[in-house]
């Protein structure tokens, strides 16, 4: 996928017209920036920067042990203003994970009543697509 087909959580879910829209949950954004990441990946700077999470490490725990995805964790090494290096963990969701949770993603959605964007859902189909060519030339 490329940047240019990539939208933003908020894009994604469709929300209804009544004043209780729920918002994406912690473990929502969180997937989806994974997903979108690719095999970048994503660390506790990025993920603060982007969607306010102050505990990645916790919320990917939970999608380990609660939902079985399973990562590649890698150090990411980050210079803070003063000079000092600081290493934090980066956190790529690997192999069959990528596509567990995309399900998991519309599940979670499911939960709170909304669906997923049919854009979305182009856009799943599009890496899927994609992953099977790169399968059948293996």
């Amino acid at each position: 996928m490329t940047d240019e087909h990539i939208l933003s959580l908020g894009q994604l879910i469709q929300l209804e017209s009544n004043t209780n829209t729920k918002h994406p949950t912690k473990l929502e954004n969180c997937l989806f920036e994974l997903i979108k990441r690719g095999n970048a990946g994503l660390f506790e700077l990025e993920a603060f920067n982007t969607y306010g999470e102050t505990c990645l490490h916790s919320t990917i725990s939970t999608l380990h042990n609660r939902y079985g995805l399973n990562f590649i964790r890698d150090k990411h090494h980050h210079m803070r203003g003063n000079q000092v290096l600081v290493i934090f963990t980066r956190y790529k969701l690997i192999g069959d994970a990528r596509i567990e949770g995309i399900k998991l993603l519309i599940q979670l959605a499911k939960r709170r009543g909304k669906q997923l964007q049919l854009e979305y859902q182009k856009q799943i189909e599009i890496y899927l697509k994609k992953r099977e060519i790169f399968q059948d030339d293996i």
